[in-house]
Protein backbone atom coordinates (compact mmCIF):
# COMPACT_ATOMS: atom_id res chain seq x y z
CA UNK A 1 0.00 0.00 0.00
CA UNK A 2 1.23 3.44 -0.78
CA UNK A 3 2.44 5.56 1.44
CA UNK A 4 0.03 8.69 2.79
CA UNK A 5 1.31 12.36 1.45
CA UNK A 6 3.27 14.16 4.59
CA UNK A 7 1.16 17.66 4.91
CA UNK A 8 3.21 20.46 4.57
CA UNK A 9 2.42 24.04 4.91
CA UNK A 10 4.40 27.40 5.92
CA UNK A 11 3.70 27.82 9.46
CA UNK A 12 2.41 24.43 10.25
CA UNK A 13 2.47 22.71 13.67
CA UNK A 14 3.79 18.89 14.15
CA UNK A 15 3.72 16.70 16.60
CA UNK A 16 6.68 14.68 15.64
CA UNK A 17 7.41 11.36 16.91
CA UNK A 18 9.78 7.94 15.97
CA UNK A 19 10.78 5.00 17.44
CA UNK A 20 13.72 3.12 17.91
CA UNK A 21 13.99 -0.13 15.12
CA UNK A 22 12.02 -3.17 17.17
CA UNK A 23 11.15 -0.81 19.70
CA UNK A 24 14.82 -1.05 20.99
CA UNK A 25 16.51 1.91 22.71
CA UNK A 26 17.65 4.86 20.62
CA UNK A 27 19.09 6.41 24.30
CA UNK A 28 21.88 4.40 25.89
CA UNK A 29 23.41 7.55 27.89
CA UNK A 30 23.27 11.20 28.48
CA UNK A 31 25.79 11.48 25.64
CA UNK A 32 23.50 9.82 23.21
CA UNK A 33 20.47 12.77 24.52
CA UNK A 34 23.24 15.90 24.11
CA UNK A 35 23.90 14.25 20.57
CA UNK A 36 20.44 14.41 20.09
CA UNK A 37 19.65 17.81 20.80
CA UNK A 38 22.65 18.84 19.22
CA UNK A 39 21.43 17.37 16.05
CA UNK A 40 17.86 19.12 16.69
CA UNK A 41 19.98 21.75 16.87
CA UNK A 42 21.30 22.08 13.25
CA UNK A 43 18.44 21.08 11.76
CA UNK A 44 16.48 23.83 13.38
CA UNK A 45 19.72 26.38 11.94
CA UNK A 46 19.04 24.35 8.80
CA UNK A 47 15.73 24.62 8.39
CA UNK A 48 14.32 27.83 10.39
CA UNK A 49 12.62 24.90 12.82
CA UNK A 50 11.07 26.47 15.93
CA UNK A 51 10.74 23.97 18.73
CA UNK A 52 7.68 24.18 21.00
CA UNK A 53 8.34 21.40 23.10
CA UNK A 54 10.61 18.10 23.26
CA UNK A 55 11.21 14.92 25.36
CA UNK A 56 13.32 12.13 24.87
CA UNK A 57 12.53 8.79 26.15
CA UNK A 58 14.43 5.38 26.16
CA UNK A 59 13.57 3.86 22.48
CA UNK A 60 11.55 6.87 21.53
CA UNK A 61 11.71 10.84 20.75
CA UNK A 62 8.08 13.60 20.71
CA UNK A 63 8.95 17.20 19.21
CA UNK A 64 6.21 20.08 18.87
CA UNK A 65 7.25 21.86 16.33
CA UNK A 66 6.45 24.81 13.63
CA UNK A 67 7.98 25.45 10.43
CA UNK A 68 7.95 28.42 8.75
CA UNK A 69 8.66 26.97 5.74
CA UNK A 70 7.02 24.13 3.89
CA UNK A 71 9.82 22.06 4.81
CA UNK A 72 9.26 18.96 6.95
CA UNK A 73 9.71 16.28 4.72
CA UNK A 74 13.27 17.81 3.87
CA UNK A 75 14.31 18.45 7.34
CA UNK A 76 13.19 15.24 8.66
CA UNK A 77 15.22 13.48 6.52
CA UNK A 78 18.14 14.78 7.00
CA UNK A 79 17.78 14.89 10.72
CA UNK A 80 16.67 11.40 11.23
CA UNK A 81 19.69 10.03 8.50
CA UNK A 82 22.53 12.25 10.22
CA UNK A 83 21.07 10.58 13.70
CA UNK A 84 21.19 7.12 12.27
CA UNK A 85 24.87 7.76 11.16
CA UNK A 86 26.08 9.69 14.02
CA UNK A 87 24.50 7.03 16.66
CA UNK A 88 26.02 4.37 14.37
CA UNK A 89 29.30 5.52 14.91
CA UNK A 90 29.50 6.04 18.17
CA UNK A 91 27.69 2.38 19.04
CA UNK A 92 29.86 0.98 16.25
CA UNK A 93 27.32 -0.41 15.04
CA UNK A 94 25.08 -0.54 11.18
CA UNK A 95 21.21 -0.21 9.98
CA UNK A 96 18.72 1.37 10.64
CA UNK A 97 18.58 3.30 13.81
CA UNK A 98 14.60 4.24 14.00
CA UNK A 99 11.78 1.91 13.05
CA UNK A 100 8.50 2.69 10.66
CA UNK A 101 8.29 5.65 8.94
CA UNK A 102 8.29 8.68 11.85
CA UNK A 103 4.61 10.31 12.56
CA UNK A 104 4.09 13.92 12.02
CA UNK A 105 0.51 14.74 12.49
CA UNK A 106 -0.63 18.35 11.93
CA UNK A 107 -2.31 20.42 14.63
CA UNK A 108 -4.04 23.38 16.04
CA UNK A 109 -1.33 25.02 17.65
CA UNK A 110 -2.51 28.86 16.98
CA UNK A 111 -5.56 27.52 19.24
CA UNK A 112 -4.78 27.79 23.48
CA UNK A 113 -6.46 24.07 23.68
CA UNK A 114 -4.50 22.32 21.36
CA UNK A 115 -1.84 23.83 21.90
CA UNK A 116 -1.83 23.14 25.68
CA UNK A 117 -2.76 19.52 25.46
CA UNK A 118 -0.11 18.84 23.11
CA UNK A 119 2.27 20.70 25.19
CA UNK A 120 0.73 18.26 28.56
CA UNK A 121 0.85 14.66 26.43
CA UNK A 122 4.26 15.47 25.79
CA UNK A 123 5.63 16.85 29.27
CA UNK A 124 3.54 14.15 30.98
CA UNK A 125 5.47 11.19 28.78
CA UNK A 126 7.89 10.24 32.28
CA UNK A 127 4.56 9.98 33.99
CA UNK A 128 3.29 7.44 31.71
CA UNK A 129 6.53 5.53 31.32
CA UNK A 130 6.57 5.24 35.11
CA UNK A 131 9.84 7.39 35.70
CA UNK A 132 7.88 9.73 37.90
CA UNK A 133 6.58 8.76 41.18
CA UNK A 134 4.33 11.59 41.78
CA UNK A 135 2.93 9.47 45.09
CA UNK A 136 6.67 9.88 46.10
CA UNK A 137 6.47 13.95 45.76
CA UNK A 138 8.24 13.89 42.66
CA UNK A 139 6.97 16.23 39.92
CA UNK A 140 7.25 16.46 36.10
CA UNK A 141 10.36 18.78 36.66
CA UNK A 142 12.44 16.34 37.99
CA UNK A 143 12.76 14.73 34.42
CA UNK A 144 15.70 16.38 32.92
CA UNK A 145 15.29 15.34 29.47
CA UNK A 146 12.13 17.23 28.58
CA UNK A 147 12.19 20.61 27.24
CA UNK A 148 9.49 21.83 30.78
CA UNK A 149 12.60 21.06 33.00
CA UNK A 150 15.65 22.01 30.73
CA UNK A 151 14.10 24.99 28.74
CA UNK A 152 10.53 26.64 30.81
CA UNK A 153 12.21 26.15 34.02
CA UNK A 154 15.25 27.84 33.17
CA UNK A 155 16.68 31.23 32.34
CA UNK A 156 15.93 32.94 29.45
CA UNK A 157 19.51 33.08 28.47
CA UNK A 158 20.41 29.86 29.16
CA UNK A 159 17.95 28.22 26.41
CA UNK A 160 18.49 27.01 23.30
CA UNK A 161 18.48 29.54 20.43
CA UNK A 162 16.30 27.33 18.18
CA UNK A 163 13.46 27.14 21.18
CA UNK A 164 10.03 29.06 20.94
CA UNK A 165 8.60 29.18 24.39
CA UNK A 166 6.57 32.46 23.98
CA UNK A 167 3.19 31.04 24.09
CA UNK A 168 3.97 27.90 25.88
CA UNK A 169 5.56 30.46 28.64
CA UNK A 170 2.05 32.21 28.90
CA UNK A 171 -0.09 29.05 29.40
CA UNK A 172 2.57 28.07 32.14
CA UNK A 173 2.34 31.20 33.70
CA UNK A 174 -1.26 31.55 33.83
CA UNK A 175 -1.19 28.08 35.35
CA UNK A 176 1.67 29.82 37.91
CA UNK A 177 -0.77 32.50 39.05
CA UNK A 178 -4.09 30.32 39.34
CA UNK A 179 -2.05 28.09 41.68
CA UNK A 180 0.33 31.16 43.73
CA UNK A 181 -2.99 32.81 44.01
CA UNK A 182 -4.69 29.96 46.51
CA UNK A 183 -7.67 29.22 44.11
CA UNK A 184 -7.07 25.93 42.80
CA UNK A 185 -8.82 24.28 46.19
CA UNK A 186 -12.05 25.77 45.59
CA UNK A 187 -14.77 24.17 43.89
CA UNK A 188 -11.84 21.45 42.23
CA UNK A 189 -10.20 19.36 45.18
CA UNK A 190 -12.31 16.55 46.38
CA UNK A 191 -12.05 16.09 50.40
CA UNK A 192 -10.17 13.31 49.95
CA UNK A 193 -7.64 14.84 48.46
CA UNK A 194 -7.60 17.84 50.56
CA UNK A 195 -6.67 15.88 53.47
CA UNK A 196 -4.05 14.25 51.14
CA UNK A 197 -2.57 17.59 50.56
CA UNK A 198 -2.55 18.80 53.93
CA UNK A 199 -0.66 15.60 54.91
CA UNK A 200 2.28 16.67 52.51
CA UNK A 201 2.64 19.79 54.46
CA UNK A 202 4.87 21.96 51.98
CA UNK A 203 2.99 24.29 50.23
CA UNK A 204 5.45 24.23 47.46
CA UNK A 205 5.34 20.20 47.36
CA UNK A 206 1.70 20.62 47.59
CA UNK A 207 1.43 23.10 44.29
CA UNK A 208 3.53 20.70 41.86
CA UNK A 209 1.72 17.63 43.26
CA UNK A 210 -1.57 19.15 42.43
CA UNK A 211 -0.71 20.50 38.98
CA UNK A 212 1.18 17.59 37.74
CA UNK A 213 -2.08 15.69 39.09
CA UNK A 214 -4.40 18.52 37.35
CA UNK A 215 -2.90 17.69 34.05
CA UNK A 216 -2.90 14.07 34.48
CA UNK A 217 -6.50 14.59 34.73
CA UNK A 218 -6.36 12.48 38.46
CA UNK A 219 -9.95 11.14 39.82
CA UNK A 220 -10.95 14.27 42.48
CA UNK A 221 -8.96 16.77 41.13
CA UNK A 222 -11.02 17.64 38.16
CA UNK A 223 -10.89 16.70 34.22
CA UNK A 224 -8.52 18.77 31.58
CA UNK A 225 -10.64 20.93 29.32
CA UNK A 226 -12.82 22.49 32.80
CA UNK A 227 -9.27 23.42 33.60
CA UNK A 228 -8.42 24.63 30.56
CA UNK A 229 -10.86 27.29 30.51
CA UNK A 230 -10.50 27.65 34.04
CA UNK A 231 -6.81 29.16 33.70
CA UNK A 232 -8.05 31.29 30.67
CA UNK A 233 -10.41 33.31 32.49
Amino acid sequence: MARSIRIQAAGAFYHVLARGNRREDIFHDDDDRRFFLHTLSQACDMTGWRVQAWVLMDNHYHLFIQTPEPNLVSGMSWFQNTLTRRYNVRHRKWGRLFGDRYKAVIVQGEDRYHYQTLMDYIHLNPVRARLIQPKNGQSVMDYAWSSLASAYAVEPKRRAKWLELMMGSKLLNLRTRYLDAGRWLSGWISEPWKKRLKAVGCQHCQKRWILDAAICGVAGIGARRPLARKWAS
